[in-house]
């Protein structure tokens, strides 16, 4: 009997509550504003919004712009040319030329190329879509592009340690795919 009179207390008291509270929002309540000054208020605030947005955007892309990989490529004049041609499975590469297009090694060597300096790779598909990814013997990550049918991608490096470089797709072609591996020796 005492656990009801309590609960009815509780409630009695939650009732009052919510009386007192709702007569006190409805005092302290203003008037209704027009539809027209609301959506002004709104517009300068999504206003300065976006003109914060467009100062940090522009901010962000002056400061990150200047860290792209490409601007130092466009200042290099490539010494050699290094014809690259992917192929179902297997990569073609060589001979290397002059910028003249003159070969610069004879016979049917392997192929070596030249440590410090630029060289261009002029990389195209016969096929498919290749990912042509020179490797160093870390298995690190060295330079990249496509090579695409149709298309000859300009990729200018300059190896500057000399040992063995691993040239791999780095794009699904077909069944053979994992063994389209070749290497290239720099010295």
């Amino acid at each position: 009997m005492m656990a009801i009179l309590i609960a009815g207390i509780v409630m009695l008291v939650g009732v009052i509550a919510i009386f007192l509270i709702t007569g006190w929002l409805i005092s302290g309540a203003k008037p209704v504003e027009s539809a027209e000054s609301v959506t002004a208020r709104l517009y300068k605030v999504r206003g300065r919004y976006f003109l914060l947005l467009m100062a940090v955007l522009v901010i962000m892309l002056s400061v990150t712009l200047s860290n792209l990989p490409y601007r130092s490529q466009v200042a290099v004049e490539p010494e050699y040319i290094v014809p690259v041609s992917g192929r179902i499975w297997y990569w073609e590469i060589g001979p290397i030329q002059d910028r003249d297009g003159n070969p610069l090694q004879a016979g049917s060597g392997p192929m070596v190329l030249p440590l410090g300096k630029p060289l261009e790779f002029q990389v195209t598909a016969e096929d498919v879509n290749h990912g042509f990814g020179v490797y160093d013997e870390a298995g690190q990550l060295i330079v990249q592009t496509q090579a695409m049918p149709g298309y000859v991608n300009k990729l200018v490096h300059t190896f500057t340690e000399p040992g063995e470089y691993h040239v791999l797709c780095m794009e699904y072609c077909g069944i053979a795919h994992h063994s389209m591996v070749t290497t290239i020796t720099v010295e």
